[in-house]
């Protein structure tokens, strides 16, 4: 499914979203928060983009079979 998503600005976080696929909010500020939900809400055009692009890049840098990939030459790789 392509969802936009709204995520704060945590390190953490930045591991699977930018500012080209997501919405971002400074962590904890709940008025920022409330302000993209607006944003989302009024703008279907913009619903629409984030969420291809999130989706995009979830299929891109989280598919399964690429994961199993890089796990098998990584094993390939410690084992050698």
């Amino acid at each position: 499914c392509a969802k936009p998503v709204i995520v704060s600005d945590l390190p953490v976080l930045a591991e699977f979203t930018s500012a080209e696929n997501a919405l971002i909010v400074s962590a904890n500020d709940r008025v920022q928060f409330t302000e993209k939900v607006g944003i989302l809400a009024e703008n279907h055009e913009l619903r629409g983009t984030l969420g291809q692009k999130a989706r995009q890049y979830a299929a891109t840098h989280y598919d399964i079979r690429k994961i199993a990939k890089r796990y098998g030459e990584l094993y390939e790789a410690v084992r050698d």
